[in-house]
């Protein structure tokens, strides 16, 4: 028989942070459309023996044209501390971490 999960409950502050965006939400809404308006165009029967994520940016190639920002508030949900674990992470990976 499945185990139910604890009920946790946060200040409303905390929960509205996390569940939900700023103000009227108009920005989460209009991001979400711009998202919904996006279709993916799988490729079948690609040669993939030769991939990779290397790209020229600024002037520089990349092979891994990906950063993570610091959270800051990721905290909020978890005792565990997430942006350290990010940084650690992001050099585990080779993945920059911007500010």
């Amino acid at each position: 028989m499945p185990v139910a999960a604890p009920v946790v409950v946060w200040p409303w502050m905390f929960f509205d942070y996390i569940d939900g965006a700023a103000g009227e939400e108009t920005s989460a809404e209009a991001t979400r459309q711009a998202f919904d308006a996006l279709h993916l165009m799988p490729r079948i029967l690609r040669d993939a023996t030769r991939r990779s994520l290397v790209v020229c940016l600024f002037g520089e190639e990349k092979k891994r044209p990906f950063g993570i920002s610091p959270m800051g508030l990721c905290n909020l949900s978890t005792s565990q501390n997430l942006d350290l674990e990010f940084a650690r992470a992001t050099r585990r990976r080779l993945v920059r971490q911007t500010a």
